[in-house]
């Protein structure tokens, strides 16, 4: 069953059981007003009869067994619906109505109990195969019971008043729930085609593979949210396509020089070639190899990571994990003048490993472009209570100012032919900006040719519970 017939289906029987029950309660309560009236009218009838029979026991015009029901004393209750009956102190029948049963007004547990008690009781029963409403009035003379009185009224004529209330009532029912039925149809239809659309342009993208298609967002406000987070999940997707597209060319060009020059190098190595170009020869196969390898080694640290979140976050001190790799590096690049700024405790919540390649990719990144004998400085600091920074300056190169804004791009280098004499993959930036988004931080790069380049990262810090709690944190 579809979600519109679902959602029709349970609108109308709900809308179906509330007409239900307020017809039931209008009904109920209308004829809980008539029965009343009756009841009503039927008790000062009962007073007039109990009356009588008390008047002419008092005056004495006779012995109750010779009650004439026809004579004059009756006429005012000899109505069509009303019926009486009147019995002796004994329980014997002596006066009754014309078109009472043989039996007379059946006697329930209830009537003998009033009678005996002498209590007044109002009752419904059935007389002649019909309701009733009956008036029973024990008569107490002197302690005892000298006579019962008893009048009632057929409710036929209320039953015909509910009958003919409850005949329009469920036609006009019906009515409604039909217009309602088309009207819940229509609306939940309207509501609910956005969605139908929004199904089949999934349907068409995962047929076709055109991630270029969207939806309009339409309808109510939930399905327009619903339209434009899929809209917004649509373009992602087609961005991640188009960056593994773009990634898959880039990675593609860069591996075809390293092979190309292997194998150029393997074809020469197959030469008669003296000791000295062989060993150059097979030194340049050895180094493009190995960027080569270093190539793959980044392309699968980015995969992994753009795969994973941070994980469990523990305290790190970003001013000690600084000083360790510029203490680690400093004996791979004797030429620069590599060294770490103390600035005091700096905590952070990240993993370490990540943290410690992030530092390692712009310190190797300022050796690379540096000249011999210059300044790399690595300086950890807190510029307020809720951030940490991480700068990471050198007085190299610099770096143009119109490709600033594209160092962090994967492969994008600013002078191709000097990123590969570097030894530089490409990816080392890139690998430090998603280092950086995933621990909820931003870097940038500032720079200027001929006089250097600095690089800032800032992350969330450390709370202050948390800093305290860390290893040195004072």
């Amino acid at each position: 069953m579809t979600l519109k017939a679902i959602l029709a289906l349970t609108q109308v029987a709900i809308l179906a059981a509330g007409m239900a029950l307020l017809g039931t309660l209008v009904v109920e309560s209308f004829e809980r007003t008539l029965r009343a009236d009756a009841d009503q009218l039927l008790s000062a009838r009962a007073d007039a009869l109990e009356a009588t029979v008390l008047g002419m026991l008092q005056t004495g015009a006779g012995d109750p067994a010779s009650f004439d029901p026809n004579s004059p004393g009756f006429d005012a209750f000899s109505e069509p619906r009303l019926f009486f009956e009147i019995w002796d102190g004994e329980g014997r029948a002596i006066a009754a109505s014309p078109g009472l049963p043989a039996g007379g007004l059946p006697w329930t547990d209830q009537t003998r109990a009033a009678a005996e008690s002498g209590r007044p009781l109002t009752e419904s029963v059935s007389v002649n195969g019909r309701r009733a409403r009956v008036v029973t009035r024990p008569i107490v003379e002197h302690g005892r019971v000298t006579a019962v009185v008893r009048i009632g009224e057929s409710l036929q004529a209320i039953d015909q008043a509910v009958n003919d209330l409850l005949r329009p009532l469920t036609v006009g029912s019906v009515l409604v729930l039909l217009v309602c039925i088309v009207a819940t149809w229509l609306v939940v239809s309207r509501a609910l085609d956005p969605l139908e659309e929004i199904a089949a342009t999934a349907q068409r993208i995962a047929a076709t593979g055109d991630v270029g298609l969207s939806v309009r967002p339409e309808g109510t406000a939930e399905v327009r949210r619903l339209a434009t987070s899929f809209d917004h999940m649509i373009g992602r997707l087609r961005r991640l396509l188009d960056s593994q597209r773009q990634l898959l060319a880039d990675t593609s060009h860069e591996l075809r020089n390293p092979l190309t020059v292997i194998r150029t190098d393997l074809d020469l190595l197959g030469l008669d070639l003296d000791a000295e170009t062989r060993q150059e020869v097979a030194a340049e196969a050895q180094e493009e190899a190995e960027r080569m390898s270093r190539l793959v080694a980044d392309l699968l640290f980015l995969s992994r990571e753009e795969e994973a979140a941070v994980g469990d976050a523990e305290p790190v001190r970003l001013d000690r994990l600084a000083e360790e790799v510029v203490e680690r590096l400093m004996a791979l690049a004797p030429e620069h003048e590599v060294r770490a700024e103390d600035a005091g405790p700096v905590v952070v919540l990240g993993n370490e490993d990540r943290l410690r390649q992030l530092v390692t990719n712009l310190v190797e990144n300022g050796i690379r472009y540096t000249p011999p004998g210059g300044h790399i400085t690595v300086r950890a600091c807190r510029p307020d209570e809720r951030t940490a920074r991480l700068e990471v300056a050198d007085d190299g190169i610099g770096i143009p100012s119109e490709h600033l804004p594209r160092v962090f791009d994967r492969f994008y280098r600013v002078d191709p032919a000097r990123s590969r004499a570097t030894g530089g993959t490409g990816l080392g930036l890139s690998i430090v900006k998603h280092i950086v988004e995933v621990h909820g931080g931003s870097v940038w790069a500032e720079s200027e040719p001929g006089v250097g380049s600095r690089f800032v990262v800032t992350l969330p810090a450390a709370p202050p519970d948390v800093r305290k709690g860390a290893v040195g944190e004072e």
